[in-house]
């Protein structure tokens, strides 16, 4: 008796998730997948993922060709990827030439300023061997010469990043941008790690030169313990320069993000501009000082993809009802992780999302989602591809 009462609890639910799945099919406007650039390296691996796209009805490919300040494609600025077999293939192009012909929209996935993450030395020329001087920095790394910097900053958890309050970083990362948008017709370019590795940065000596000419006070103390050292100035205007340092930050980002969307706008290049964010809209301002609800309601982005990777359903949808208060769903495509949860997991926040009518979705990425054939499955009936 047990087993036809669980037999009928099974085939109840099935057909309740091929009914919802099937009445979903006309609300999914557009699925896309980031793939990471190591899949980027020969025609093999990419007709691979081209396919696998295709067969699964995705819409749009997210393909990483900067990785760590280097490129996966022909640059005259940024060295080539060793990674790329023959050394003179060009990856980018040969996926824009293939996906175009099957319909797939392809955006370059860049970034920004997250420039090395290995525990090892960077090459010889690379740009933080370059400009040390160029790096983010926190308070401990203030003082150091330019070899102890590179040494500390490569050991932190996520790596070393350029620091956007140096005015040769952005004018640097404006020229790699624009070579990519002028030599190949992408669909989109897309941003990730346009942000500080945290709060704790960014005390670079151009960056608090720059705000201590502007309001006459080094942003460096904002971090000493002894407040003893601030007792003469009053809380109010503390909290005045704290509250403008921050602003400063952000600023710098924001000033970069304009700056690329400005050209685009005015070169007349049909290329859409994206970014992968924070998915907290209040923590990616105020800790990473990622102001990308600004940049949506300047029209500075076209759409970001908030990466709502928890494995919480709860989470999750605190996350998607969050985002809608601030901005709406109409320029959010919602990034959903596969790679740190079942497949289960990872559909069912997709049926979150469209309950909150969350109509583009994007998933992390193309290595874990390419074996998971129960998501495949209905993933593929989300969206029809006509």
């Amino acid at each position: 008796m047990k087993k036809i009462v669980y037999f009928k609890r099974a085939v109840n639910v099935a057909a309740f998730f091929f009914l919802i799945t099937f009445q979903l099919n006309s609300q999914i406007r557009n699925l896309g997948i980031w793939v990471v650039r190591d899949r980027v390296v020969n025609k093999k691996e990419i007709d691979t993922f081209i396919n696998f796209a295709c067969e699964n009805n995705f819409t749009d490919i997210f393909v990483q060709v900067r990785g760590r300040d280097d490129a996966f494609y022909n640059s005259k600025i940024v060295k080539k990827s060793e990674l790329i077999k023959p050394p003179a293939f060009d990856p980018l192009q040969y996926t824009i030439t293939k996906a175009k012909d099957k319909g797939l929209r392809v955006h370059a996935w860049m970034n920004i300023y997250f420039v090395w993450s290995s525990k090892e030395f960077p090459w010889p020329g690379h740009i933080v061997l370059k400009h040390p001087d160029w790096c983010a920095i926190d308070k401990s790394c203030n003082l150091a010469g330019e070899y102890e910097k590179i040494l500390y900053l490569k050991n932190k958890k996520e790596g070393i990043f350029l620091s956007p309050t140096v005015s040769d970083v952005n004018k640097y990362l404006f020229e790699v941008v624009k070579e990519v948008i002028g030599n190949y017709d992408v669909d989109g370019i897309h941003f990730d790690y346009i942000r500080y590795p945290n709060g704790n940065y960014d005390y670079n000596p151009e960056g608090r030169y720059l705000f201590k000419k502007r309001y006459g006070f080094d942003p460096l103390l904002f971090t000493i313990s002894n407040k003893d050292f601030l007792k003469d100035i009053d809380d109010v205007i503390f909290d005045t320069l704290l509250f403008r340092w921050n602003n400063f930050l952000r600023s710098r980002i924001t000033n970069f993000v304009r700056m690329v969307k400005i050209y685009i706008d005015t070169s007349g290049y049909n290329v859409s501009m994206s970014a992968a964010v924070k998915p907290d809209p209040i923590e990616a301002r105020n800790y990473y000082f990622q102001d990308w609800i600004n940049w949506l309601e300047k029209g500075y982005m076209d759409f970001v993809v908030p990466m709502n990777y928890t494995k919480s359903d709860r989470r999750f949808e605190e996350i998607a009802r969050e985002i809608s208060s601030f901005c709406g769903n109409e320029k959010v495509w919602m990034g959903i992780a596969v790679y740190n949860q079942s497949e289960y997991g990872a559909w069912g926040k997709t049926l979150i999302a469209i309950d909150n009518e969350y109509n583009n979705i994007v998933y992390f990425s193309y290595d874990y989602l390419k074996n998971r054939y129960y998501i495949l499955r209905n993933v593929k009936r989300l969206k029809k591809r006509y």
